[in-house]
């Protein structure tokens, strides 16, 4: 049978899948400055509207602008040893073909005016053509729950498509101001909105059971059915009972002609079923029987409960939602110059607070009792989706007319938000319940003129992150890394620069070890492993264009 196909279109959860550098939701690859050498937390170019606003007043009297492109290529590597699984490995190839930035200031020597727009958070594209265990498990558990008999299930294959786009887009704007030569500040906003939309199927569950492919919502009504006919065998045989009967075995009432031949082989089916040994069924009396059944009925009602509701989650569903929000983040910085060598750049930005909420008009239902039902988006719902706060330092050092060399540290305030974690009742987990520190990064560049049109420079980038492994999903996880970047910039002319930039990201191999509850009776609990691993290639180009006058 073929495995399950899952196809998804996704920055899922929280988690953005394009971010090269930045914390958990927060993209800082924002320049082909940055991808070429990462480190710009004290730069003074225009791309210092996102990396250091207050160094802007470095810029000469006039009006500036940037145009910034990158593209990105990952893949996402999820292994997990869940024996029922059709498929132990997953492989999500991501594509971003477009992602922009776009700075402009306009400086009167002393004030700068600047405003920004970026894709602060989010997007991107994956395709996972053998699924994800997530969606999988659930569907999988299916194979050891019915292999004995009367269903003997060998097998299972199911149609799954789920596509998500998850974008949060910055609007900047502030001024600087130049306080002395030494020191310059800054203080500006950034307005972000959230949209989020997902869309999908489940369709077409099928199990082999007894060597017939068939729907599994099928077997599973089916199942139910037989549940709730063992349930009234105590009354169907009452009225033997009340004839007098009650001491008869089931051999006696058919020869008698009380008990037609197919019901005795059904009742003794069912005897067998909730584990009465074969060498008693002859010999008990109806009376027996009933208590036997009676006996019983708890646990065949909780079967009946239990395929009646996998029966309704396992037929056709669709998904249609759009979750949309916003938020501002105040920002502020300094912009610290002793000498014509070093310089210095500091940016704190505040955490912006943001709820989505959920307009569905389809949902997928995940669980069902009587009277309810429980589903993935429910309509008007509101899930906090915060971009923490952001402490960035920085500094760069000319060493010689030629060579520069620049540093700097990002601090993610990433205890102090809300993500919208869940658990598996859709309860809000705390991020201190998942993150044990706080997110940082190392970064350091080089750049060197080779000639006065002509610079090349290079860099280096560590992430550490702070989540506890309970964090991660096959969906999202978050990973330590190292990013090596390389490129260049030349003068066109004395108004244009043109960048380009390529970098790579090594993640460090992670993994999570949970319990997964198997749903037989008894119920049993599985011990499984999930590892995960992912790279970023990263190519990037950039127009700088100057519309001050020569001096």
């Amino acid at each position: 049978m073929k495995p399950i196909k899952l196809t998804i279109v996704l920055a899922l959860l929280f988690v953005s899948l394009v971010a090269q550098g930045g914390g958990i939701v927060t993209n800082t690859n924002q320049s082909a400055a940055w991808v070429r050498m990462f480190a710009r937390d004290a730069s003074r170019d225009l791309d210092a509207v996102y990396y250091n606003p207050a160094g802007l007043t470095a810029l000469k009297k006039g009006v500036y602008f940037s145009i910034n492109n990158q593209t990105l290529f990952s893949k996402r590597y999820i292994k997990n040893d869940y024996p029922y699984l059709n498929s132990h490995e997953y492989v999500g190839k991501i594509s971003v073909p477009i992602y922009p930035g776009f700075f402009a200031a306009y400086s009167t020597g002393k004030v700068v005016f600047s405003v920004g727009f970026t894709v602060a958070g989010g997007g991107g594209s994956a395709t996972y053509d053998k699924g994800l265990p997530s969606f999988e498990l659930g569907v999988s558990d299916l194979v050891p729950s019915l292999s004995a008999a009367p269903n003997n299930v060998s097998s299972y294959s199911a149609d799954v498509n789920f596509k998500g786009s998850l974008i949060n887009l910055g609007y900047q704007f502030g001024v600087s101001y130049k306080v002395s030569d030494m020191v310059s500040v800054f203080a500006g906003m950034r307005y972000v909105t959230a949209k989020n939309t997902y869309t999908g199927y489940l369709r077409n569950i099928n199990v082999t059971s007894n060597g017939t492919t068939m729907p599994a919502s099928t077997l599973l009504s089916g199942i139910a059915g037989q549940m709730n006919s063992m349930m009234a065998i105590p009354t169907n045989l009452q009225p033997l009972v009340t004839a007098g009967g009650g001491g008869l075995t089931l051999a006696q009432a058919q020869g008698l002609g009380y008990l037609p031949a197919s019901n005795r082989t059904s009742i003794e089916q069912a005897l067998a079923y909730i584990g009465v040994p074969s060498a008693n069924i002859g010999v008990m009396n109806i009376n027996q029987i009933r208590g036997a059944f009676t006996a019983a009925t708890p646990t065949l009602q909780a079967n009946y409960t239990s395929a009646s509701i996998k029966s309704k989650l396992l037929r056709n569903q669709e998904a249609d939602v759009d979750q949309t929000g916003s938020g501002i983040c105040p920002i502020i910085g300094v912009d610290i110059s002793p000498n014509e060598k070093l310089n210095i750049g500091i940016k704190f930005e505040f955490a912006t607070k943001i709820d989505v909420t959920n307009k569905t008009a389809k949902d997928f239902v995940v669980d069902s009792i009587p009277g309810t039902a429980t589903t993935k988006f429910p309509n008007g719902l509101k899930t906090a989706a915060d971009m923490p706060a952001l402490l960035t330092i920085g500094g760069s050092y000319k060493l010689s007319d030629k060579l520069k060399v620049s540093g700097g540290l990002h601090y993610y305030f990433d205890k102090n938000v809300g993500y919208g974690h869940t658990d598996s009742l859709g309860v809000v987990v705390s991020n201190d319940k998942l993150i044990d520190k706080n997110n940082y990064e190392l970064a350091l560049g080089f750049e060197y003129n080779v000639t006065e049109k002509l610079l090349l420079s290079t860099g280096y980038l560590y992430t550490r992150t702070g989540i506890k492994d309970q964090f991660n999903t096959d969906i999202s996880f978050c990973l330590n890394s190292h990013s090596f970047g390389f490129g260049g910039k030349y003068a066109i002319s004395p108004k244009v620069d043109f960048e380009l930039g390529v970098s790579y990201t090594e993640y460090i191999p992670g993994s999570k070890i949970y319990t997964h509850t198997l749903k037989t009776t008894p119920s049993r609990n599985i011990t499984v492993k999930e590892k995960y691993y992912k790279n970023v290639l990263i190519f990037a180009i950039g127009f700088n264009v100057k519309l001050s006058k020569a001096e």
